[in-house]
């Protein structure tokens, strides 16, 4: 064994260390994008309420392209298409969304809610 080869436990800890700064870096990282797709959806909300809904849509449009399995945008996009007259597509989004979910009363009731309103043919 070579003289100036570092004892097995050193190794060891070095690997430990460097796996726990990784780990921690990964959670700051996962911590920030959850705060960032909070704020966006927040964001479309208040452009919803202040009737900006194009910008409410394309926001959470945006959500949906970086996660496709995001079901609270999936609704909320559903509910910004309903206010819009898009029933169609705010169906779409409000199945996608219980896809996802799958129970859910929110988002259950906005489907049911819309579905009856195109069966009878109202606004």
């Amino acid at each position: 064994m070579k003289a100036n080869m570092p004892p097995l436990f050193v190794l060891f800890t070095m690997k430990i260390k460097i796996f726990i700064f990784l780990t921690v870096l990964v959670l700051v990282f996962t911590s920030c994008k959850t705060n960032i797709i909070k704020q966006e959806n927040n964001y479309a909300i208040k452009m919803m309420r202040l009737s900006f809904d194009k910008e409410a849509e394309f926001r959470w449009q945006q959500l949906i392209k970086e996660n496709d399995r995001d079901w609270i945008a999936h609704n909320n996009l559903g509910v910004c298409l309903e206010k819009q007259g898009k029933y169609d597509e705010a169906l779409l989004e409000y199945e996608t969304a219980l896809s996802i979910v799958k129970k859910n009363k929110g988002v259950e009731k906005n489907y049911e809610r819309l579905s009856k309103k195109i069966n009878e043919g109202t606004d």
